[in-house]
């Protein structure tokens, strides 16, 4: 690029080019040149960028940039370049760009007129994407008339952009001789500094923000357009930086207060970086008046006062309303409120506590509870979630929730409406036994139907699009990517003839952004067919074509074929919600049936051997061996039955202890290490199975807590029964450690073993429910999550697992010497 004149009519150095196009760069401001005497234009490699034109392929006329301007904007544009022409006063104007993906962008355009010799001989004008500003001032407006619901989020988008906007100007570099015209576009004041503190440039902006004239400044000390209590630091700052070379600004943002030509002190935003040149070292400074941005947050922290007031109005609103409201923490299971509505749906009692509602048990699918728990209301907002609910007295309803984060008494918190949908899902019922009727519509309709995704992937279509489109059977299948085919389709000429790539883009583009018109497609065959395309709610979208050569009165159908796969579609999403339920069921009577079955037959064994006994005593003939044999099978069998149905029970109990109420746990104290101790020995006849595993103690807290201690024996019981099955197993050797100590008003238990251990996907799903290596080998999955309950809920503690595979498990369980549960 032939650098221009900098409007003196003298061409600009190397080292003042590459300054220029660092500055252009880093502040993200194009620069064009136009000589009037040769009509030659010169953009700079920013302004090609911001334009999204390719050096290479673009030759600088007024006719290609014209050409990418929205068809909106180019009369204003026009006009406004025919104006500036005859004038010889500095010019800005806004408009948008489309640049080649499609998309438009917003550009500010500057220009001003070049003199020499007292003659224009040239315009000069920059260039700046400005789509961010333009966006965000749009949304300011769009949210003015309910800015006190966006606040926070607007909150956070204007920190967003302070930090873009001060990472941004950290990297401004500029050198001594940057080009006037392009400095003097910006709208943030420029200052250049060496060495010693003294300003070298000051652009035009200067003047409008401190009141001085940039040349008048030129010599003077920095200090002058600084606060006096900022100005007495600025030097030995300087000096310290020149001696070690740290500094807290240089390649930062800093907010300090500057002080204008009139004393007036005003807050600014300042971001210093070295600028290093052949020969010559220099700061420079680019310095943004925030007078404004400080006005508006404090107006924001006006605003978040009079949320707070609007937080207790809400509460009174909440209670009158006809709809189930409660706002909740993220984990769902602590309520902070509930309206009477909420009370009524659940069939909660009139006077119930609200903390003794419960939580988990209203849900009719612990699946639905752990899916919940999962979401975070308290960050993530909820709309259309359908599940189904317990009330009180043990009967079920469906409810669609919808819920938002709010700040509720301090806390982050989400608020939930409950509606009662049980009539709808009936009526849903009664539509998904038309599927397989809409199904066999589809597939005989005489028209071509083909159903894409979000990602225009298809997902199902029939045989008549096959007939109509003509293409490789191998591309019209479902989860192939339709845009093939469309480009295909292009490709043979289907679109007609010209810019294949253009005429795939407008037929994918209708794929993705479908209107409400009909549109005619040609097939290779001859025949016309009306083509429409629908958007499902989920982003899909059926395309249907109909041979309207024949029949015009087929549309009618179709659009009721359209409108019965809209219905359709909901229950579909309905159905595999509730397609793992099944699989649970069976795994829990799986379980269960085991035990009992071989209990039932021991009972049927010892119930025969008896029969024999009683036989031979009423017959006077019992031998002492025939007794000695009777007692045996009978101690046997009654081992089987007790061993079993104690098996059955502990599966039962285990089941139900997924969402146990946890008031049903009776408290006392009791020393921890006896408790132990005792605990171990109850195990002992498990233990025997494993000769090879030892178990060691090490008790050093010896102190006593007031707890449960069911639960507290249920947890040991749980570690070491998952120890000695997943990481010793009948034949590997190893021990396993229980240690205890005291850690000021808490007690630490440790359980080590050096077993298998386990690999990250297991450690990490370690305490989920139902989840198990060991599913066909009596594995319920319940143990561990039931462990992990017990102590956080009912013990009010901690626990950690540590493991790698070959490695062994360690849990470290953290409890306090006197818990605090949800009953208290």
């Amino acid at each position: 690029m032939t650098p221009p004149p900098d409007g003196t009519g003298v061409r600009k150095s190397l080292p003042d080019q590459i300054a220029q196009r660092h500055a252009e760069r880093i502040g993200q401001i194009g620069s064009w040149y136009w000589i009037l005497e040769t009509d030659e234009i010169v953009w700079s490699e920013e302004a090609y960028r911001i334009l999204g034109l390719s050096q290479s392929d673009t030759v600088p006329k007024w006719a290609e940039f014209i050409k990418i301007v929205h068809p909106d904007d180019r009369a204003v544009v026009d006009e406004w370049f025919r104006r500036v022409w005859k004038t010889d006063d500095e010019n800005a104007i806004e408009c948008r760009i489309v640049i080649a993906d499609g998309t438009a962008r917003w550009v500010e355009a500057r220009e001003g007129p070049v003199f020499e010799g007292g003659k224009k001989t040239a315009i000069f004008g920059t260039l700046r994407d400005v789509t961010e500003r333009v966006e965000q001032l749009a949304e300011i407006q769009a949210l003015g008339s309910h800015q006190e619901e966006l606040v926070a989020i607007r909150t956070a988008e204007l920190e967003a952009e302070i930090a873009k906007r001060k990472a941004v100007q950290a990297e401004l570099e500029l050198s001594e001789a940057v080009h006037r015209n392009i400095v003097d576009g910006a709208a943030e004041a420029i200052i250049t500094v060496d060495i010693d503190g003294k300003i070298i440039s000051a652009n035009r902006a200067v003047r409008t923000m401190f009141g001085y004239e940039p040349d008048a400044l030129v010599g003077e000390p920095v200090a002058v357009l600084m606060e006096r209590s900022v100005a007495t630091e600025h030097q030995r700052f300087i000096s310290n930086y020149l001696l070690t070379g740290k500094s807290r600004i240089l390649g930062g943002t800093s907010e300090l207060s500057a002080q204008r030509a009139d004393g007036e002190v005003f807050p600014i935003e300042l971001s210093v970086n070295e600028v290093n040149v052949p020969g010559q070292k220099f700061f420079c400074a680019i310095v943004r008046d925030i007078s404004e941005r400080s006005a508006a947050e404090l107006a924001l922290r006006q605003t978040a006062e009079r949320l707070k007031e609007s937080e207790r109005n809400l509460k009174q609103l909440l209670d009158l309303s006809p709809v189930g409201i409660t706002i909740v923490e993220s984990d769902v299971e602590s309520r902070l409120y509930a309206n009477e509505a909420m009370a009524r749906m659940f069939g909660i009692p009139p006077g119930m506590p609200l903390a003794e509602w419960g939580a988990a048990e209203t849900f009719a699918d612990p699946e639905a509870l752990e899916y919940v728990r999962s979401i975070d209301f308290a960050r993530n907002p909820v709309s259309d979630l359908e599940l189904l609910r317990r009330r009180h007295d043990g009967t079920t309803w469906w409810c669609l929730h919808y819920s938002r984060p709010i700040v509720f008494a301090g806390k982050e918190v989400a608020i939930v409406w409950h509606l009662d949908i049980s009539n709808r899902k009936a009526i849903e019922a009664e539509l998904s036994r038309k599927e397989a009727q809409l199904r066999s519509t589809i597939d005989n309709a005489p028209a071509g139907i083909v159903l894409t995704d979000k990602d225009q992937n298809i997902v199902l279509l029939n045989e008549e699009l096959r007939e109509i489109l003509d293409v490789p059977d191998g591309m019209l299948e479902p989860g192939k990517f339709y845009g093939d085919v469309l480009r295909y389709m292009a490709e043979r000429g289907d679109f007609g003839v010209g810019d294949i790539e253009r005429k795939y883009q407008r037929a994918f583009h209708a794929l993705r952004n479908p209107s409400s018109g009909i549109y005619e497609y040609s097939s290779i065959s001859g025949k016309v067919f009306g083509v429409r395309r629908h958007e499902i709610g989920d982003g899909s979208v059926v395309t249907i074509a109909v041979d309207v050569t024949e029949q015009k009165e087929g549309e009618e159908r179709l659009r009721q074929a359209l409108w019965d796969l809209e219905l359709a579609q909901d229950e579909l999403v309905h159905s595999e919600k509730m397609a793992s339920l099944g699989g649970l069921v069976a795994g829990v009577a799986h379980e269960i049936n085991t035990p009992v079955g071989t209990a039932v037959t021991a009972a049927s064994h010892v119930r025969e051997e008896t029969v024999k006994i009683r036989e031979a005593f009423a017959r006077n003939e019992v031998k002492r061996s025939q007794f000695d044999n009777y007692l045996s099978a009978a101690d046997e069998g009654t081992r089987i039955i007790e061993s079993n149905l104690n098996r059955a029970a502990q599966l039962i109990r285990s089941f139900k202890q997924v969402a146990v109420d946890q008031s049903s746990e009776l408290r006392r104290s009791f020393n921890i290490d006896a408790y132990v101790r005792e605990t171990v020995d109850s195990l002992m006849p498990q233990l025997k199975h494993y000769p090879k595993v030892e178990l060691q103690l090490e008790m050093d807290a010896d102190v006593s807590i007031n707890s449960y201690p069911g639960a507290f024996a249920q947890i040991l019981s749980n570690l070491v029964v998952n120890a000695l099955s997943h990481g010793f197993g009948q034949d590997r050797s190893g021990s396993i450690l229980i240690r205890t100590v005291t850690l000021d008003k808490q007690v630490k238990i440790t359980f080590e073993d050096d077993g298998a251990g386990m690999d990250a996907d297991t450690r990490t799903r370690i305490f989920e429910p139902f989840f198990t290596t060991k599913r066909g080998s009596g594995g319920s999955g319940l143990g561990m999550h039931i462990v992990y309950n017990l102590v956080t809920t009912q013990l009010s503690g901690t626990i950690r697992c540590f493991s790698n595979h070959g490695e062994g498990t360690r849990f470290d369980i953290t409890i306090p010497l006197t818990p605090e549960t949800e009953n208290e």
